[in-house]
């Protein structure tokens, strides 16, 4: 996949329903950061915080996993200094790998490798110190085409829980942590033949319990919302209803107390939906070119603003970043 690039940046000016605030951020009409060639085919991206938050062995620094198709998943250590080298690999699978997840499983402090794979078993890999990793322990089914996960304890019972997001018509599914890192215990949820690339988990209607928020192909995105069970409801639809969304962040963009959705899509314009706090009512801004190929997104405040702004990574362009920045007051108008 090469690196796309974001073109000029075309934000729509929308406006706002009876009841939903007008949004007072938008971004910059060109990204203010270039990364990358052309020639190169990016799929995601992240901003990092260098101070351990992706430290594998303990020294301090971030360390890097990086996920491979149908190769070895690989790990590269760093030595403080930004210089990375291959320190191994994670496990002696070779397998369809299409995602990989830092968390900590057991409980134990030290960050567990989670791999998400099309068409073989997923796998858990236990960190045990110095960049060593146990053996795979598999969860969901040998047939599972699961594109990417989220971990985050949904039942409130104080174990990681996982959330699959699935392709191939297949239903996603949230599978419980039994505290023994089994898993037996799965459900569905969505319209079970969603074709879903990514899931986000956060509280989007402020009521305390976790909600997902689902990227979509060929359909709208959904934003299921959860309770001290750890169900999820029939949810509502978000976005356009013929929607590409390969990419998929929850993020307060307009530090107005709620969790706001970035999208990155393939075929049409990226796009951040502002909540007007129920998590069923958002506000569309568009941005980046009409054509973009966005893989992947990563937000984060890299000017210092106190706003987080936005990285995309594109296929057939540039990758960049768009500044998040205050927009003209609206008028507000029923429509």
């Amino acid at each position: 996949m090469k690196k796309s690039s974001i073109f000029l940046l075309f934000v729509s000016i929308w406006l706002s329903a009876e009841g939903i605030p007008a949004q007072t951020r938008t971004f910059s009409k060109q990204p203010q950061i270039l990364l990358g060639l052309k020639l190169d085919r990016s799929a995601s991206l992240t901003f990092v915080d260098v101070d351990g938050d992706s430290d594998l062995d303990g020294d301090g620094d971030c360390d890097v996993v990086v996920a491979n198709d149908s190769a070895p998943n690989q790990i590269y250590r760093n030595d403080g200094k930004g210089r990375f080298s291959l320190a191994g690999v994670i496990g002696p699978e070779v397998e369809p790998t299409r995602g990989v997840k830092l968390a900590d499983m057991n409980g134990d402090g030290m960050l567990d490798v989670l791999v998400t794979n099309r068409g073989t078993e997923n796998g858990i890999y236990l960190n045990e110190g110095n960049l060593k990793f146990a053996k795979k322990r598999g969860f969901g089914t040998r047939d599972d085409a699961t594109i990417s996960l989220s971990v985050a304890d949904v039942n409130q019972d104080d174990y990681p829980d996982l959330v699959l997001a699935n392709r191939n018509g297949q239903e996603n599914a949230v599978y419980l942590n039994d505290s023994k890192l089994s898993f037996s215990k799965s459900y569905p949820f969505g319209e079970g033949n969603d074709q879903t690339l990514a899931v986000a988990i956060a509280d989007m209607d402020g009521d305390g319990h976790l909600d997902i928020v689902t990227a979509n192909i060929g359909e709208a995105n959904g934003v299921y919302f959860g309770n001290s069970t750890g169900f999820f409801d029939d949810g509502i639809r978000f976005g356009r209803p013929e929607g590409k969304t390969y990419s998929i962040i929850v993020m307060d963009m307009d530090k107005d107390g709620d969790q706001d959705i970035v999208i990155g899509n393939v075929g049409m314009q990226n796009a951040v939906y502002f909540n007007d706090g129920t998590g069923r009512n958002f506000v569309e801004v568009r941005f980046g070119g009409l054509e973009d190929n966005t893989y992947g997104i990563a937000v984060g405040d890299v000017n210092s603003d106190g706003f987080p702004d936005i990285g995309v990574a594109n296929s057939d362009g540039l990758n960049g970043i768009h500044i998040n920045i205050a927009s003209t007051p609206q008028k507000k108008l029923t429509i």
